[in-house]
């Protein structure tokens, strides 16, 4: 009883420290939720190192450790969770350079408590087994499309349709997430989440000549639209490498020779001040970019579900 108590003292106060200097950071005066949150994620993934990792060795690591085919619904207790994350972590340091070796023990203990935050939060000791491997393909780094797919393979049949139910599942799992780093209030499941995804089909209406015609100038116009989103993107990708050259000149001259002549003292506050000018403008830009990067998956968007409407629309008068 006295060694189970001293684990879970030790457990909350490694978890403390986790959050402690997640919030050191400073990430809350990102105004934007979306941002906000991925940056929080991504202080997790980096601190314990999961950036290093990819889907294909976190599904080496489940099938080393017996879960590839087991039960989602089974429970895993703390010992084989932490065996889990051993495995990857082991791995991991066979795979890394000499040179670039993590500390194993530091990234396992991180890690299992964070899971142990986010997915047993009342400190029942155990976690699904669908829950980590939902936790373990969203955190780790990799290709985004290799953990889509991974995650579809979780959610859909034999047949590569999509089951409802385990989506609705997949998102009450992987909204734990954004929850264990006090986003909850921004991105916290609710019994809409799933549903708010997919809005109700409406009946197939066949479209007259005219219709066709409109949406196709509307086509036009979107891609027009589209194309001078990328230029713009362009130009303000060239501005921020423009910038940062100035910014990395900025920040040349030492402060040793500065202190010998006050002319230099002079030149180098001044370039500070530049430079923390270069940073803010910088940082606009980098916001407008974020913005026209919405923006043009908007319209991608868009333009895709016009042509799959056109698409429906045509089938009717091949079939008759």
């Amino acid at each position: 009883m006295i060694e189970d108590s001293g684990k879970r003292g030790n457990t909350m106060a490694e978890r403390r420290q986790l959050f402690a200097e997640m919030r050191a950071q400073d990430l809350d005066r990102i105004r934007l939720s979306t941002y906000r949150t991925a940056c929080k994620l991504r202080f997790v993934q980096k601190k314990c190192n999961l950036h290093l990792v990819d889907i294909w060795n976190v599904i080496e690591a489940l099938r080393e450790n017996a879960l590839n085919n087991l039960d989602p619904n089974i429970e895993l207790n703390v010992a084989r969770l932490e065996a889990v994350l051993s495995t990857i972590f082991y791995q991991l340091n066979k795979r890394m350079p000499t040179t670039h070796q993590i500390q194993v023990e530091q990234s396992i203990s991180l890690l299992l408590n964070f899971l142990l935050a986010a997915f047993d939060p009342e400190g029942h000791g155990k976690i699904s087994v669908f829950a980590v491997k939902m936790a373990l393909a969203t955190l780790c780094g990799g290709k985004i499309m290799d953990k889509l797919r991974y995650i579809f393979s979780m959610i859909s049949d034999s047949s590569g349709v999509m089951v409802y139910g385990r989506y609705d599942q997949f998102l009450r799992e992987v909204l734990k997430l954004p929850t264990a780093v006090f986003e909850g209030p921004s991105f916290g499941y609710t019994e809409q989440s799933a549903r708010s995804c997919f809005s109700q089909q409406q009946p197939t209406q066949q479209r007259s000549v005219p219709d066709i015609s409109f949406t196709i100038d509307a086509n036009k116009q979107q891609r027009q639209l589209i194309a001078e989103l990328e230029n713009k993107n362009r130009e303000i990708l060239q501005e921020i490498q423009r910038l940062r050259l100035e910014h990395e000149q900025a920040s040349q001259p030492t402060p040793e020779k500065a202190q010998q002549n006050p002319t230099l003292l002079a030149e180098l506050r001044l370039l500070r001040q530049r430079k923390d000018e270069l940073e803010q403008r910088m940082s606009a830009l980098q916001e407008s970019r974020r913005e026209l990067m919405v923006q043009l998956e908007g319209l991608m968007k868009l333009l895709k579900e016009e042509e799959l409407k056109q698409g429906v629309s045509y089938v009717p008068y091949c079939r008759s």
